[in-house]
């Protein structure tokens, strides 16, 4: 307590010589490792808000006791001071910057580097490669990309057998498993995948015709046959993949606008689209307490390029800002953006749709147990969930959560958290038992569902633990897929709101978890000798 009551006191001298004009501060643990940024139209002003003694929030309160050192960038104005912490937040990531899990609502096709290239479906574009997309449909897209890795014999299948795997002569395979592998042929074949994005479905077809004609007049009959396949299946991707147009086109159009809605007493966050008069619910957030929906709003489109028309009933600081840091922060679209919080006219009517909306949602969020039941199959809906979830940074300090949610709400009273004292080595299957069997073995309150964010190792880990009637479930973070003893890797449709509710569980007990993970490396900072 002395070491936080002496770094109070240092920042309270920084804070006193800091410029009140815009820019840029930085908070520091005692590491030097950047914890939190944050941007202000007057630095002084805005610093000193975290450095008082009351009236400040939970969060505030948790970034204090670990900030050590606090520094600053001045810029020429306030944009100039978003567009910076932008940057900054990207480069470094701080734990206290982060609001959402990490995720991507858009799908890239990727050809990766190497001598040995594959095709591949993937959330970003850290790897290195040529990208295609992004897409916004992904149930079409995860469709495509296995039709592509079919027609064109793409599979990689990582095996290695004389005379090739099943999949080989059924034709799937790309041959790679056998001794002879064409490889030339492969990449030839990769090439033509190419086209079809870079240059469309008439450059492709083009081509193809010229391959079989060419081979035809070589007598190489086998050869053209099986680009005619090709060809003909080229018209039906082709389709599929214009039905579900890219991100960037669709952004590109007037007829596509997005819309938030924040609703207060829910604590939930809904993000719409409307494309061509249609309203269709995209992703719902809950919002953690004393987190602010206009920090949500910035932290999603630092990552995602916004539609030209934002309509929001969210209640920015400075509107004319925000507009100012998109249109700077994606500077290539083909239209500017314009974010409006409207009370009148055409726009103000999608946002009251929209609210219509988020209250349908609510009805079917309370009846979530009945969905809950047709997703999983079980014999009765599961009216009270508990969920597990385990955090820990490099197998130190290994902590684990359970939080409950009775009809779709949480109940915050029957929230749990455990530091994991059996393990001195990272062990998650482990740790998620020990917190399993502590949370049950006094008063043995067993939920309807007992729900673990993991796959199928996590939750063979409970169901040994745990009594045979109690139904168990878990969430394999990669592709969003459920297993539970009756589902074996059911991938998640994102718009049905049993897996939305399934979803925010787990965000929500990650959450939880990662804040309890944060105080014991505090305490571990600040009183050392207690906590070795």
């Amino acid at each position: 307590m002395a070491t936080q009551s002496l770094n109070r006191t240092h920042l309270k001298e920084v804070v006193k010589k800091l410029p009140s004009t815009p820019g840029v501060y930085l908070f520091k643990d005692a590491s030097g490792v950047i914890i939190y940024i944050g941007k202000a139209k007057n630095l002084k002003s805005r610093c000193s808000s975290y450095v008082k003694e009351t009236n400040i929030t939970i969060k505030t309160a948790n970034l204090m006791r670990e900030a050590a050192e606090l520094s600053h960038i001045q810029t020429g104005d306030e944009l100039e001071a978003m567009l910076l912490e932008a940057t900054l937040i990207q480069e470094h990531k701080p734990r206290y910057n982060v609001l959402l899990r990490d995720g991507q609502p858009f799908l890239y096709f990727l050809i990766t580097r190497g001598k040995f290239p594959k095709l591949e479906l993937v959330r970003n574009t850290k790897r290195g490669g040529t990208y295609f997309g992004p897409f916004i449909d992904k149930t079409n897209m995860r469709s495509i990309h296995t039709k592509l890795l079919k027609t064109f014999r793409l599979k990689i299948c990582g095996k290695k057998m004389v005379n090739g795997c099943l999949y080989y002569h059924m034709g799937a395979c790309s041959g790679s498993c056998r001794e002879d592998f064409d490889l030339p042929g492969y990449l030839q074949r990769l090439e033509m995948v190419k086209t079809f994005f870079k240059k469309g479905k008439g450059a492709l077809i083009t081509d193809l015709k010229h391959r079989i004609e060419e081979h035809s007049q070589k007598l190489e009959f086998e050869k053209a046959l099986g680009l005619k396949t090709l060809l003909d299946a080229i018209h039906e991707l082709s389709g599929q993949l214009v039905s579900s147009k890219s991100a960037q086109s669709v952004i590109a159009s007037h007829q596509h606008m997005e819309i938030w809605y924040f609703d207060q007493q829910h604590e939930r966050l809904f993000l719409f689209t409307e494309l061509q008069a249609t309203l269709k619910q995209r992703q719902m957030f809950l919002i953690p307490e004393e987190t602010c929906s206009e920090d949500f709003f910035t932290e999603f489109y630092r990552n995602n390029a916004p539609a030209p028309v934002i309509i929001t009933n969210i209640e920015f600081e400075n509107l004319k800002l925000t507009n100012d840091f998109l249109n700077h922060w994606w500077p290539k679209r083909e239209l500017p953006t314009n974010v409006m919080n409207p009370t009148s006219g055409h726009y103000f009517q999608l946002l009251k749709l929209a609210e219509v909306s988020a209250e349908k949602y609510h009805e079917k969020y309370g009846k979530s147990a009945q969905y809950l039941q047709i997703l999983l199959k079980l014999p009765k809906p599961p009216h009270t969930i508990d969920c597990f979830d385990v955090s820990h940074k490099q197998g130190h300090n290994i902590v684990a959560s359970c939080i409950r949610f009775v009809d779709g709400l949480p109940d915050k009273n029957m929230f749990r958290k455990f530091k994991i004292n059996s393990l001195d080595e990272q062990n998650d299957y482990a740790a998620l038992q020990e917190a399993v069997q502590r949370r049950y073995e006094k008063n043995h309150d067993y939920p309807d569902l007992i729900f673990v964010d993991g796959g199928k190792g996590q939750l063979s880990a409970v169901r040994k633990i745990v009594p045979s009637h109690i139904e168990c479930a878990s969430i394999a973070k990669r592709e969003e897929q459920i297993f539970s003893s009756r589902i074996n890797g059911k991938r998640l449709d994102p718009d049905k709101v049993a897996a939305q509710t399934l979803l925010a569980l787990r965000d929500y007990a990650h959450h939880f978890a990662i804040t309890y993970h944060r105080e014991l490396d505090l305490k571990e900072k600040t009183n050392p000798e207690k906590t070795s």
